[in-house]
């Protein structure tokens, strides 16, 4: 998930982009949009000068949200005090996904509740006298108070309803080279055909095709072996 590209602008009331990075006590909106998968890609460091995030409209089951909050500004370390959230209908918690995927630890503070579950990612602690320690979805997020403190922020604890799509991309790359520069009459020349998918998901039905009429004219070819090269997938070529 963390590799989803962002698909959300911050806004203010008026529908106005918010610049980055966000000033102390911000008052944030953000529109989903429908029918597809929503991603908020944002900072700690942004998030936490949030004082209030509104939702012009509330997730859905075909309109889930992701928010990837990136913890390497803060050493992976968040202690968080989270503002308030507006507009997040309790029918559409099940859909928003928290996703802490770099930290190592996640603190939450104050009295506000965070709508949705988190991602395993994220570990801390959380400790309140009324009430045991809550699991959210995949085992993920537990929080505890600032400083130590036995109080801490609220995260609604409901599994993820939504279904998450791949945001894994290929990255195919062919390269064509020949073994030497030159040739004698008689002599025999070596091609070789790279191909690399260097990206994070299988490249299905790739094929390639080398035209060989600007050389069989003046040569002949062998028919010799192919030999198939590849950094970590090989996708079928011809």
């Amino acid at each position: 998930m963390a590799s989803c590209a962002n698909s959300l602008v911050l806004t203010n009331s008026n529908g106005t982009a918010l610049s980055l990075p966000l000033s102390g006590n911000t008052n944030a909106y953000v529109t989903l949009t429908p029918g597809t998968q929503n991603v908020l890609n944002i900072s700690a460091a942004n998030l936490a000068n949030i004082s209030t995030l509104n939702f012009n409209n509330s997730p859905t089951s075909s309109m889930p949200l992701i928010i990837n909050v990136n913890t390497s500004g803060v050493s992976n370390s968040f202690s968080w005090t989270p503002g308030n959230f507006n507009g997040a209908q309790n029918s559409g918690v099940p859909y928003m996904l928290w996703n802490f995927s770099t930290a190592t630890q996640v603190t939450i503070g104050g009295s506000s509740t965070v709508p949705g579950p988190s991602t395993r990612q994220a570990h801390g602690e959380r400790q309140r006298p009324e009430r045991p320690e809550r699991r959210h979805h995949r085992g993920g997020l537990r929080a505890s108070g600032l400083g130590g403190s036995p109080n801490g922020g609220q995260v609604q604890n409901n599994p993820f309803a939504g279904t998450v799509q791949s945001c894994s991309t290929p990255q195919l790359t062919i390269s064509l080279s020949a073994g030497t520069s030159t040739a004698v009459p008689g002599g025999i020349v070596h091609y070789t055909v790279s191909v690399t998918n260097s990206g994070s998901a299988a490249y299905s039905a790739a094929t390639f095709t080398d035209s060989l009429a600007g050389v069989i004219d003046d040569a002949t070819y062998n028919a010799t072996r192919r030999r198939r090269r590849a950094a970590s997938r090989t996708p079928a070529r011809t």
